[in-house]
């Protein structure tokens, strides 16, 4: 994550209370990353949304999950990234 111009960590607080694990906060995750600058996000709204003011011209966007972004559209979103390129 150090070498990236904006690293962001999203993940859903229901996904962690569905799997019966131990809750985390935003907090955590920032501290267990170390690094500065990182944005960490619990609302897949508030991700897309700040993905989409983004300028994405000569950049790469990397989404990893282990899960489907809360349901969201990841096609659809490309789509609407692209068209500001």
């Amino acid at each position: 994550m150090d070498a990236a111009d904006l690293a962001i960590v999203y993940f859903n607080p229901h996904t962690i209370e569905h799997k019966k694990l131990e809750p985390i906060t935003e907090q955590q995750v920032a501290e267990a990353f170390d690094s500065p600058g990182l944005m960490v996000l619990t609302d897949s709204d508030e991700l897309f949304a700040f993905l989409k003011t983004q300028n994405w011209q000569n950049s790469d966007l990397l989404l990893m999950t282990s899960g489907n972004f809360s349901g969201k559209n990841l096609k659809e979103l490309a789509g609407e990234l692209v068209k500001f390129c």
